[in-house]
């Protein structure tokens, strides 16, 4: 598999596993490291309703966790010279929407764009798992970004959502919106990802 394949099916193994707990309960230069947790949405981005699940993964991701991740060695590689931190935030909202938001901060562009650009083996991943890359809305931040369509279980329901992936700058992006409502649709999923992209830019990155 390549990088970007992992990347997907990470989030939706995360996604699942997430879920089942809340259903129970330009330039390769360097620059200044930023908290991770600052390129994420939070509930309190996300609006009125929303509430964090925090139990269920939300937190820091250690550099352990993402070479576990990235299991091709070229990708490790990357990883221990310049991988500068991850976040991963999960929410819940009163009407059983979830959204998964998580940024991976590398220390040079040209790293994080070596990654993003992985995805060799995704049309086969995809069929493999009954899932769809759709067309992108052209107001979807960042370069190049990739939107799946996909469906998971939720309380032994099944519940039909987006992924959609991007790069900025010196971050890889990932935004999910799963939820059989529905404000669910490729144009939500895209004004989630351009609010959370709009971090990175304040960050400076």
């Amino acid at each position: 598999m390549q990088h970007m394949t992992l990347r997907c099916l990470v989030a939706l193994l995360v996604a699942v596993t997430l879920l089942s707990g809340a259903c129970a309960g330009a330039s390769s230069s360097k620059h200044q490291t930023v908290s991770a947790s600052r390129l994420v949405l939070h509930p309190a981005d996300l609006g009125y309703g929303w509430a964090p699940i925090a139990s269920q993964g939300t937190g820091r991701v250690s550099l352990a966790q993402q070479l576990a991740q990235d299991k091709e060695p070229a990708a490790q590689d990357i990883d221990r010279r310049s991988f500068r931190g991850a976040y991963r935030a999960f929410s819940v909202a009163a009407n059983h929407d979830f959204v998964l938001s998580e940024a991976v901060e590398y220390a040079a562009r040209s790293d994080a764009t070596t990654l993003y650009h992985g995805q060799g083996d995704l049309p086969r991943y995809l069929k493999k798992t009954h899932q769809r890359r759709v067309a992108v809305p052209a107001s979807a931040p960042g370069s190049d970004p990739i939107l799946i369509t996909t469906r998971l279980p939720v309380g032994g329901v099944e519940t039909h959502g987006y992924l959609l992936f991007w790069q900025h700058g010196p971050v890889v992006e990932l935004l999910m919106l799963l939820g059989n409502n529905a404000d669910v649709s490729p144009s939500q999923v895209v004004a989630l990802a351009k609010h959370q992209d709009r971090l990175a830019t304040t960050a400076g990155l």
